[in-house]
């Protein structure tokens, strides 16, 4: 049976990689993406749910996945698919319809 994973917002995907340290450590440009969910938590004022700023952080984070290498978008979805119980894994946007398969 086929199963699929979309990661829909940054939110749930910070908190999905953030239960692999071990693997995320190994791989300078997941630890890029690591930073860039710990810097935009630290600096989200969810009181203020303003649609621009929500907007920019959707933006920035599917451009930092956009930007990972092949080999680092295999590894992602190695990671994300939780010991293979996943045969697909797409990072979605919360704000378009764009979805990038990492797996």
């Amino acid at each position: 049976m086929e199963r699929t994973l979309e990661i829909k917002n940054v939110f749930d995907f910070c908190k999905a990689i953030a239960y692999h340290p071990k693997e995320i450590i190994k791989n300078e440009q997941l630890q890029k993406v690591l930073n860039f969910c710990y810097v935009s938590v630290v600096n989200c004022n969810c009181n203020k749910n303003q649609e621009i700023k929500a907007t920019e952080l959707d933006s920035m984070y599917m451009q930092n996945i956009e930007n990972l290498n092949q080999e680092t978008k295999i590894k992602l979805g190695e990671i994300l698919s939780n010991d293979s119980k996943y045969s697909s894994v797409y990072i979605c946007s919360s704000t378009t319809d764009k979805k990038i398969q990492v797996k």
